[in-house]
């Protein structure tokens, strides 16, 4: 597990995404909000995890450019900030080299559909990140994102 600092924000870097097992075949578990990390406002826990096609390059301060973007637009919904719904949804898309990305495809999504929403609208509202760059030997990166939104406290 590594994170990647943004002055007063952290994104909690998971390369792998075995935190989810279900309790009930109709209810997957969401995992509680690492202790260490808080995003947005006072108590918002919500945070990424990510899974990238290729980790051959110095991935990291593009990764964190991304992170930023993503922050800046990922509004939370009214219900969630209630305390009132939780889950996550999972997104994978394409960056180009030149930052365009495309492809959005929800892959997994647990809750209410506010949330599945607010995750989609901060990647389109972004539109693009920063150029790979050229240690990245990739025509396309495959990324593949998870939102969570971990059960707050009422």
């Amino acid at each position: 597990m590594r994170a990647w600092p943004l002055g007063a924000v952290s994104i909690l870097v998971l390369l792998a995404f075995g935190g989810c097992s279900p309790s009930e075949p109709s209810q997957p578990e969401i995992p509680p909000a690492p202790e260490t990390t808080l995003y947005g406002e006072e108590g918002d826990r919500h945070y990424l995890e990510y899974d990238l096609s290729s980790f051959d390059w110095d991935y990291g301060p593009w990764g964190q450019s991304l992170g930023e973007g993503i922050f800046a637009h990922w509004e939370m919904p009214y219900a969630y900030r209630l305390g009132i719904i939780d889950g996550y949804t999972t997104i994978n898309f394409e960056v180009e080299v030149d930052g365009q990305l495309s492809g959005f495809e929800i892959v997994e999504s647990v809750g209410h559909e506010s949330l599945h929403s607010a995750s989609m609208a901060s990647l389109q509202e972004l539109g693009s990140a920063s150029k790979l760059p050229e240690s990245c030997q990739v025509e396309s990166l495959e990324v593949t994102l998870k939102f969570v939104y971990p059960r707050r406290e009422q």
